[in-house]
């Protein structure tokens, strides 16, 4: 049995929280790494399911995030499904993601927007890290 602690010195429970540095996190930046080059349809749906209708492809793919060409009006901070086949695959993907950028200029009849993954089913991200791992070094 294990000796219990006698000492009669009273426990602060009060700790300063504020004197620990918490690390900033930007999610509305845009993140540097390797970008796969794809072109594939994708659906994008509401949370609450319902299809938006409108033409989007992918331009490019990450890790954290995609980049799209489309039609439809997004705002920043926006959060949707999208759904889409990897090529070479039969699996449809959904993945919950926000609007970090958009942009659209004059002479443009599309938006480019850029994307950060929110959330996704293990075996989703498991199936989307095998796919860039495996055409990185191809593109």
């Amino acid at each position: 049995m294990g000796k219990m602690n006698k000492s009669k010195q009273p426990v602060n429970h009060d700790l300063d929280l504020d004197l620990i540095e918490k690390p900033k996190i930007e999610f509305n930046r845009r993140i540097k790494g390797d970008r796969l080059e794809t072109f594939f349809p994708i659906y994008i749906t509401s949370l609450s399911g319902d299809l938006i209708q409108g033409y989007a492809e992918s331009i490019n793919l990450s890790w954290s995030g995609i980049l799209i060409e489309t039609n439809i009006l997004l705002e920043k901070e926006d959060e949707v499904f999208l759904e889409f086949t990897l090529p070479e695959t039969d699996q449809t993907l959904k993945i919950r993601a926000k609007v970090v950028r958009m942009r659209c200029e004059d002479d443009m009849e599309y938006y480019v927007v850029g994307f950060i993954f929110k959330e996704m089913d293990v075996n989703v991200r498991r199936m989307l890290n095998g796919y860039i791992l495996e055409h990185l070094d191809s593109n």
